[in-house]
């Protein structure tokens, strides 16, 4: 993006998503290879997207920053819905058709009309000598400005972020910038930090297992309408905080949106704890407790090959359910082909239940525990989802700004890969330990963005630079 533009790279991000597309229409079902490969193209268009986001703050007026910046969730946002209800109606194969002409559209159509950003213009353009690039990116930002004094005073601004083409035409001058400068390595720090803070709330492991959450704790929904819910959720509340960043700093929403997944992660957590002891089963561990007139312990895999009862990533609901059919079935020994030492306590296996213990986990449990995680959702929506990620072009320094976004991006989903990968792990060893350590990093990024994070809100990138330096 710093070599051929904004712009030209903007067209250029829409080629892998021709190609992914293209690649899935011609996929037959049985080739794998080939719609991995279509998703490798998809990846990779994802990756470059990121000129997007650069590209919009460089454009926008500092008052309108913010709130546009976000529009990216909601358009995000709008893409998921989208595909979940179009998924209820059409088959795989027409999807791709669909997202073809969609993206042939906006990228091919609507961007050849865009102009080129003004601040890539004046600091950047290797194409010609520094009247011309003064010239081109006055012509921009005029079409950009109709109003002749907020021209003027965009004008005055771009002109003192402007930097000396020779100091960002060597990538050795360049680098020694980034890591020497103030305003620069500073941001950085701060940005990697709220990158890991965010990704380890667990935000994106959340949504992405959802329905096996939602599973687990015991609700029957259908899958394609719930994840069409979940779809609004987000996108709704993408919406609301377009419209909140306006009126409220990026430090206010990260602050209220962290709390809020705090809070529903402990929740969450004591809720399961409270379940496991109501039904007297050890979640936190892989065994489980059988209390017939003798006591035994059984650990997860005899369950599953003695008993053929079927393993369960996550062991809250189900081992309630196992302890519910447990108190009322006998176990027959005729059905299961179970060893001598399971027959001798095939008589009088019963968990016992009180009334309490029964009232608890039928009529509130499971449903409080599906409240938790869609208010974890409602609050990850708020701004931990969306505001690190609009901050990237916010922070960092005109001349650094397309190297260290890229950076922070690939920063940025290495963390995701990691969480994603880890999620079911950790919730196979514990529920509760797992949702407890999100609540703990959620509150620590309270802290870190009341004391550290600064302000952009109404804020020029001149007096961002100038507050790191």
């Amino acid at each position: 993006m710093d070599y051929i533009g904004r712009k030209w790279s903007l067209i250029l991000v829409c080629v892998p998503y021709i190609i992914s597309s293209l690649l899935t229409i011609l996929a037959d079902p049985g080739n794998i290879e080939l719609l991995y490969l279509s998703k490798i193209c998809a990846g990779i268009g994802g990756g470059m997207s990121t000129v997007a986001m650069v590209y919009v703050s460089e454009i926008c007026h500092e008052n309108f920053r913010p709130a546009i910046l976000c529009l990216n969730s909601v358009f995000i946002s709008c893409g998921i819905l989208l595909t979940t209800i179009l998924n209820l109606y059409l088959d795989w194969r027409s999807l791709s058709y669909c997202f073809l002409a969609l993206v042939l559209i906006s990228g091919l159509v609507l961007i050849c009309f865009a102009p080129e950003s003004p601040h890539w213009l004046i600091n950047m353009d290797r194409t010609a000598n520094v009247n011309k690039r003064m010239a081109k990116a006055e012509k921009s930002l005029k079409f950009l400005n109709r109003n002749p004094e907020i021209f003027e005073k965009e004008w005055r601004v771009l002109c003192q972020v402007r930097t000396r083409y020779d100091e960002t035409r060597n990538k050795k001058a360049l680098w020694r910038q980034i890591l020497t400068t103030r305003e620069c390595y500073k941001p950085l720090i701060l940005l990697v930090i709220l990158f890991t803070l965010q990704q380890f709330t667990g935000v994106y492991p959340v949504i992405f297992y959802a329905m096996q959450l939602f599973k687990e704790v015991g609700t029957e929904i259908d899958e394609s309408h719930a994840l069409v819910f979940l779809g609004i959720i987000r996108f709704g509340m993408s919406v609301v905080t377009t419209v909140l960043a306006r009126g409220f700093g990026r430090k206010q929403l990260l602050i209220v949106s962290a709390a809020g997944l705090g809070v529903s992660s402990i929740l969450l957590s004591s809720n399961l704890l409270m379940k496991s002891t109501f039904t007297n089963c050890a979640i936190q561990s892989n065994e489980y407790l059988v209390t017939p007139n003798e006591s035994m312990r059984l650990d997860h895999s005899t369950w599953h090959n003695e008993m053929q009862v079927p393993p369960s990533a996550f062991n809250t609901s189900y081992t309630y359910q196992m302890a519910s059919n447990m108190s009322t079935h006998e176990y027959n020994s005729s059905e299961h082909d179970a060893p001598h030492r399971l027959k001798r306590h095939r008589q009088n296996w019963n968990v016992p239940r009180s009334k309490s213990c029964v009232d608890h986990s039928s009529l509130s449990s499971d449903w409080l525990s599906l409240l938790f995680i869609l208010l974890y959702v409602f609050f990850s929506a708020v701004g931990v989802i969306v505001i690190p990620w609009t901050m990237i072009s916010e922070l960092l320094p005109s001349y650094a700004r397309g190297v260290c976004s890229g950076l922070m991006i690939s920063y940025g989903y290495v963390c995701m890969f990691f969480m994603v990968k880890a999620f079911p792990f950790a919730i196979h060893s514990s529920v509760i330990g797992t949702f407890n350590v999100f609540g703990l990093v959620s509150f620590t990024l309270v802290g870190f963005v009341y004391f550290y994070l600064p302000e952009t809100k109404g804020k020029t990138f001149v007096e961002i630079e100038k507050y790191f330096s």
